[in-house]
């Protein structure tokens, strides 16, 4: 079985301490403490409120933008036990190399349409690679004509297209078997590591009817960029069922790309034409990293998390969790009520104090399901925040 880390961490928050002591070996004060003590010291612990999430921003949401050359998530986690369950959709556009755009070369004459393979360059998995995983290919209205790329959206791992008609019927795949080489078309090509999912013989027959060689300038989406998209707005990928995420490279590869199976005859003369050759004609992900004069394809992963609550979880405000995931990121909130300066605490006793050491000490959900699976995450980042507007973020 096949794992790759994808739900790295979770933690109990404990409580916060603070302390003044002149008998620690420190740097730190010791030059402010006199020989003579007529000071107090003691240490004193203070309740943290933990909350998922941004709450100075109001929202809940992943952190992290991903960038185009990352691997982007696909699949269905049902559930993890501790971790819960996990969504990924994928949404991307495959397009034309060039505009207007002729499927074979100029003047051919496509004797028969064969097949069109939706297919994605697979990179590995995290979950449970031997279990079938079920894929299903949809297009994205183009009532969302050219506006939907996430790049545009604050949030971009929250950000989900809309999901159009149905363009394949529901494929199984085993992950454990995609290394194995698949041979695809006549002439004995073949592949591995990608996810091929042949979409309906109506959408086929639909795209090689909208060819640029069409004397009928109103089916002709190939025309130019615009046409297109208004033709096919883009592919939604999502999971119906499995219990994996996989992850899929978009154009670094070039095994993510739309297939278009046809057979065809050259044309020689005006009179005469070769003999009957079947082929295939590639669209890709327009990354804008090819020099293509091609408007790059929209793009958006939408990631949805839906934890479960430890059972032995202490409800109150004190001891809760929080989930701390990497790739992408996740938020917390830490607050402690008794630092505000209109707090008592604050008026009566750090007001009057100095603080020799303050800690947040924070501890590992012992789960043993995951204790030999997960491990923390290689970075935690913790920023004090001004929360009176405009807000304001200092990174510790």
């Amino acid at each position: 079985m096949h794992k790759r880390v994808f739900l790295i961490f979770s933690i109990v928050l404990i409580y916060f301490i603070s302390s003044c002591t002149k008998f620690d070996t420190t740097t730190i004060g010791g030059d402010l403490l006199p020989e003579v003590d007529n000071i107090n010291t003691f240490a004193d612990t203070l309740d943290i409120i933990s909350i998922q999430g941004d709450t100075c921003q109001g929202v809940d949401y992943d952190s992290t933008k991903m960038s185009l050359s990352e691997n982007h998530l696909l699949g269905h986690i049902t559930d993890d036990g501790l971790f819960g369950s996990t969504d990924a959709e994928l949404y991307l556009q495959l397009k034309p190399n060039f505009y207007p755009y002729f499927i074979g070369l100029y003047k051919d004459s496509i004797v028969k349409p064969d097949s069109v393979v939706l297919c994605l360059s697979y990179k590995g998995c995290w979950g449970d690679s031997s279990s079938p995983i079920t894929f299903q290919v949809f297009d994205v209205p183009n009532t969302q004509h050219g506006l939907w790329d996430s790049i545009t959206q604050y949030n971009p791992i929250s950000y989900r297209p809309a999901q159009g008609n149905s363009l394949s019927d529901p494929k199984t795949i085993t992950l454990s078997q995609l290394s194995n080489y698949t041979k695809f078309g006549i002439k004995g090509d073949s592949v591995n590591n990608q996810i091929r999912i042949k979409l309906n013989d109506s959408f086929r027959d639909l795209l090689f009817s909208r060819d640029s060689s069409s004397t009928n300038f109103t089916k002709n989406a190939f025309y130019n960029d615009s046409l297109f998209r208004l033709f096919n707005n883009g592919f939604m990928i999502k999971a119906n069922s499995g219990n994996a995420l996989t992850y899929i490279d978009l154009f670094q590869d070039g095994k993510t790309r739309l297939e278009l199976h046809y057979s065809k005859k050259n044309k020689i003369s005006d009179t005469s034409y070769s003999a009957l050759d079947t082929t295939y004609s590639f669209w890709y992900f327009k990354s804008g990293l090819d020099g293509s004069t091609v408007r790059n394809s929209s793009l958006s992963n939408y990631i949805k998390r839906q934890n479960r609550p430890n059972p032995n979880s202490d409800t109150s405000n004190l001891n809760q969790e929080i989930w701390l995931q990497t790739t992408p990121g996740t938020y917390a909130t830490l607050q402690i009520p008794q630092l505000d300066t209109n707090s008592n605490f604050f008026k009566n006793v750090l007001k009057k104090s100095i603080i020799h050491r303050a800690e947040i000490e924070i501890q590992e959900i012992n789960d043993a399901s995951v204790s030999t699976v997960f491990t923390p995450p290689g970075f935690l980042y913790l920023d004090l925040v001004d929360s009176i507007s405009p807000r304001k973020y200092k990174p510790i």
